[in-house]
């Protein structure tokens, strides 16, 4: 980054801190935002901690989510007392777009009593017609938990594939797709040649992916969880060197918060574009105009109802 624009970055870091405190504004940030985000965020996480992490907020308070759109969805169905700034309407995942409600409707009625699980990188739409939210830090558990209550030999699973394997392979039981070509394009662009790569330079470093990649890639791998699981994973060994199978974004975080600890991209292109159309810039735009309506995210009542369910579902069963 040349001196110019880390000038300007501090700039706009500065004045974004000093608007977040005089608007009680707080910033959410996935970890596969931007490193100059993650530096002024309050909260930075996976989705299941920024889940859990929302019910906590006090109403009232102003919280712009740096994510794609079906976390902020899930951040005001969650807690519908505080308000949701959402400033870039276009970062939306392109996975939630693969599992549609028609899907899931037809789905339930040629498979009665078989649960549906939605991974929470889902549309709002569409989690209101499953059973239980899911996210890969709690993927095999919730599955697990939700067939024995439903007594059913089987699962539905939607929309990623090789997160849905993963669970089967896992349990042991039959998964249905839906649909079958679900998947992150982050993610499942990962393969062996990049761990034959990757060893070259760096022989003596464990790989570690995301239960998002493909079978084959998570079958190679040394170690397979969720961003959260990944993170907890590096920063408990902290004298070993890593190859991460993930966004970059994490990777950012770890060698920021652990400059110390020896972790490396396991691909130079596993870049969420999406999480990426966030920047300093509209964030602080955001902070100025926090009258603009079209920043908030908006869910009616019924779908808030009919959404709420199946997440509050996922929250019991981990008690279980």
């Amino acid at each position: 980054m040349s001196d110019n624009l880390l000038s300007y970055n501090k700039k706009l870091q500065k004045s974004i801190q000093k608007l977040k405190k005089e608007n009680n504004t707080i910033l959410f940030a996935h970890n596969y935002q931007r490193p100059e985000i993650q530096e002024i965020c309050d909260w930075i996480g996976d989705s299941l901690y920024l889940a859990k992490k929302i019910k906590e907020i006090p109403a009232g308070t102003k919280i712009i989510y740096a994510a794609v759109k079906f976390m902020a969805e899930t951040a005001a169905i969650l807690n519908p007392k505080v308000s949701i700034y959402f400033p870039v309407p276009d970062a939306l995942c392109p996975m939630a777009a693969f599992c549609t409600p028609e899907i899931l409707k037809n789905y339930r009625k040629n498979n009665p009593g078989v649960p549906i699980v939605l991974y929470i990188n889902s549309t709002s739409e569409a989690k209101s017609y499953c059973d239980v939210v899911c996210t890969s830090s709690n993927a095999v558990k919730i599955c697990d938990k939700i067939r024995k209550e439903f007594n059913s030999a089987k699962i539905g699973f939607g929309p990623d594939k090789n997160l849905g394997n993963y669970v089967q392979k896992k349990l042991g039981i039959p998964v249905d797709i839906l649909p079958e070509n679900g998947h992150c394009y982050v993610h499942n662009r990962f393969n062996l040649k990049d761990f034959v790569n990757f060893n070259m330079d760096h022989p003596d470093a464990e790989i570690i992916v995301h239960p998002e990649c493909t079978p084959e890639v998570v079958s190679a791998a040394n170690f397979v969880g969720s961003t959260a699981a990944m993170y907890n994973y590096v920063i408990e060994n902290p004298d070993k060197e890593f190859g991460i199978g993930t966004e970059i974004g994490l990777i950012d975080r770890i060698k920021r918060e652990y400059p110390n600890i020896k972790v490396h991209p396991l691909s130079e292109k596993a870049v969420c574009y999406t999480m990426k159309k966030y920047s300093l810039e509209a964030i602080e735009d955001c902070l100025k105009n926090l009258d603009n309506k079209e920043y908030i995210i908006k869910i009616s009542d019924e779908l808030r109802e009919k959404t709420l369910k199946p997440v509050e579902k996922m929250f019991e069963l981990m008690e279980k």
